[in-house]
């Protein structure tokens, strides 16, 4: 059905990129899931509400995260040296269930990622910036942070 790919930022900026119909047509596909959108759909409100419904997890992403997702989908593994190999010895074809299983642990990675640095409050953020600031009440840091701080300190040489 699509003849080729136009990559637009303001697109891939809400998780779309355009691709020309057969008939000429513009219409916008999700990085995401692939799937095409029929060209009424070029609206951004209409796009958005295709991110908010279907990949809530990655609403709040910006622009660099959907453009990495745009490179693994076109096979643009520069990244993954190891990876570079096995594209060399199988010829370039990536195997779908690999790419499925590559986009698996990077979301693993993401979500690692989240629970080792959440979103901060003021006063957290106050904490990482500068960990010896007097204006800082310890009381109000959650107790599992201390904790994890405690355990770090104890672990270190």
């Amino acid at each position: 059905m699509a003849k080729r790919r136009k990559h637009s930022e303001d697109y891939l900026n809400i998780d779309f990129t355009t691709v020309l119909a057969d008939n000429g047509v513009e219409k916008p596909q999700c990085v995401l899931c692939d799937v095409v959108l029929s060209a009424e759909s070029m609206k951004p409100s209409e796009l958005k509400r295709h991110l908010e419904t279907k990949h809530l997890e990655h609403a709040e992403k910006d622009l660099e995260f959907f453009k990495l997702h745009e490179l693994l989908n076109f096979g643009n593994i520069d990244m993954f040296e190891k990876l570079c190999g096995v594209m060399y010895e199988s010829e370039g074809e990536l195997d779908q269930f690999l790419k499925e299983e590559i986009a698996g642990h990077l979301e693993s990675l993401e979500k690692e990622f989240q629970r080792y640095f959440p979103e901060l409050t003021g006063e957290e953020e106050a904490l990482v910036r500068n960990p010896f600031s007097a204006t800082l009440d310890v009381s109000s840091i959650p107790d599992e942070v201390q904790d994890e701080f405690l355990d770090l300190r104890n672990d270190s040489p």
